[in-house]
């Protein structure tokens, strides 16, 4: 491209209002002209064609087009100040120049090498920076869970938060820590039921260096016990403005919930826990038992009382084998004594814990899913009488409107709309009552199902790897959330089916091709489609042991008997 000529168009009487003309010749004979206002816009015409326009920063004086070293055609521009640009059209240009290809070939053993090298010193740098980034929010904030047991706190606690003046309250203290000004605390105290806490939720303006609140934990209703876990959420902000997040959890103490009573010989649900190791007495076990007066010294067997429901569940400890026995007349009050039992194992023995999983617990989980899907059904049938009722009530509103504006001879009364509407009332008050009776019992139903399938877990997690038992986990261990269309039992059912498919499909298969489409989640509505989702259930029980469906084991009559310990 050759510079042909430039010119500046301007008025004597306005010297703001000058164009530059700056004409380039190209090689092939096109005639480009550069058109610079007043308004410090570069116009670029190819003939009378617009083909470029951009915003200068200043109105130019003069214009003029130079060559570096590795940029060609590159437009400078002069200012009135003296302020010289070099501007050029398009992208970014590129500064790097290719260096010259080396002659020998690549050594790809070595590329790999020195790539495996990289790999690794990545992730031991990575690991390091989380480290890091947790001890450093560990020493920001720390937060610790004090529980105590008040027995004798019954004069200071309302009707409202217990229902004799027997059971007892634990008294937990939050305690917040921080060697930083921390903003917008809230903590959140959280347990499951039939556990209630008094103050579950309070909030912080600014927290500096302390700070503790009490609260307590008291049982209220009669709902089989899940867990003794309390846990405690802090959300809050740096001083950088960033939002985090910890969590700690710890234990109540087991009288919150139980008193000893004395053992009962036989129990029609039994679950048999196996230790490596000899097994540990019961003052090693549940040591805040051992002191009452209802134990004696050399018994095998341990009674625990459920203070809200009254259950009674026996610990046998076995006199040959290194196992123990936990029985019940109810499976769903042996939960938390078995998770608690199975902890304790742990924590006092390196040796691993074993379980059975037997035919009763099976059938406790799914009669706690028909009860469940029962529950919801009746609610379905007492909102779907309540849709009807109420478009008949409308209905007959209407007719008493027309009646009452046409001023027929015949009274209102005579025309039997007003007892029809009466009678219809009562009828959807009536409905009414009942809908909040049955979902009373799905709440109910849906804890205890809860509960059962959370005994199956603990049972399960000694008998499969970490990652499956994890994968089952998620797929049944949530809390049932009623809502409109999908609950527990959709859910469960979609998940089982994907972890039947990934994760637990059958060793020595194939693998398996993706599915390009994606099969939608569908309302169970009907008992067949319930039993499918306990056939799936069973079925990655047995995947996860890698034993056949026959070989879950049947728990024999007499197992349940004391004196066969």
């Amino acid at each position: 491209m050759v510079e042909v000529g430039s010119c500046v168009i301007g008025s004597m009487e306005n010297t703001d209002a000058l164009i530059h003309l700056t004409m380039l010749s190209e090689p092939d004979g096109k005639l480009m002209v550069l058109v610079i206002a007043d308004t410090s816009t570069l116009m670029i015409y190819e003939g009378s064609t617009l083909k470029w326009s951009a915003q200068l920063p200043f109105a130019p004086v003069a214009v003029a087009r130079v060559q570096l070293e590795h940029l060609q055609g590159v437009i400078v521009v002069l200012s009135a100040d003296g302020r010289l640009e070099a501007c050029y059209l398009g992208s970014e240009p590129s500064l790097f120049v290719a260096p010259p290809l080396h002659p020998r070939g690549y050594d790809y053993t070595a590329a790999e090498q020195e790539l495996a090298e990289l790999r690794a010193l990545s992730r031991k740098s990575k690991d390091s920076e989380d480290r890091t980034s947790d001890a450093g929010m560990d020493a920001e904030l720390i937060v610790s869970i004090n529980v105590s047991l008040d027995s004798n706190s019954s004069d200071h606690r309302s009707d409202s938060e217990v229902e004799a003046q027997l059971q007892p309250i634990c008294n937990v203290t939050v305690e917040l820590s921080s060697y930083a000004v921390l903003s917008d605390v809230q903590v959140c105290v959280d347990v499951s039921k039939p556990l209630v806490v008094a103050d579950d939720f309070y909030a912080l303006p600014n927290l500096c260096e302390r700070h503790a609140t009490k609260t307590r934990v008291y049982v209220d209703g009669d709902l089989p016990a899940i867990s003794s876990e309390i846990r405690a959420t802090v959300t809050y902000r740096t001083d950088a403005g960033a939002l985090r997040s910890v969590r700690r959890t710890s234990q109540l103490p087991l009288k919150t919930m139980l008193r000893s009573c004395p053992p009962e010989s036989s129990a029609s649900f039994v679950t048999v826990i196996k230790s490596g190791a000899p097994s540990l007495t019961f003052t090693q076990l549940f040591p805040e038992f051992s002191a009452d007066q209802s134990q004696r010294q050399g018994w095998n067997a341990l009674g625990l009382r459920h203070l809200n429901s009254g259950y009674t569940v026996t610990v046998v400890s076995g006199n040959v084998g290194n196992r123990y026995r936990v029985q019940s007349n109810d499976g769903l009050s042996s939960t938390l004594v078995v998770s608690r039992l199975i902890d304790r194992s742990r924590s006092k023995k390196e040796e691993s814990v074993g379980t059975t999983i037997g035919q009763n617990h099976i059938r406790l989980v799914h009669q706690r899913i028909d009860d469940h899907f029962a529950a919801r059904q009746k609610i379905n049938g007492i909102t779907n009488e309540i849709g009807l009722l109420t478009s008949q009530l409308r209905n007959v509103e209407r007719k008493m409107l027309r009646a009452v504006r046409e001023r027929n001879e015949r009274s209102l009364p005579d025309t039997g709309l007003p007892f029809l509407f009466d009678s219809t009332c009562d009828a959807i008050f009536a409905l009414l009552e009942q809908l909040a009776q049955a979902r009373a019992e799905r709440e109910r139903a849906g804890h205890e199902l809860r509960c059962s399938v959370e005994l199956l877990l603990l049972l399960v997690r000694s008998n499969a790897t970490n990652d499956k038992y994890e994968a089952l986990r998620a797929a049944i261990g949530f809390e049932p959330r009623p809502c409109d269309r999908f609950d527990w039992e959709e859910i469960a059912d979609a998940a089982l089916a994907a972890l039947l498919k990934s994760v637990l499909k059958k060793s020595g298969s194939s693998e398996t091709r993706p599915s390009s489409t994606w099969n939608a989640l569908t309302p169970i509505a009907s008992n067949k489609e319930v039993n499918k989702l306990k056939t799936r259930l069973v079925q990655a029980i047995r995947r996860l042991e890698g034993s056949r469906e026959s070989d879950i084991a049947e728990i024999e009559p007499n197992d349940g008997n004391v004196e066969s310990a």
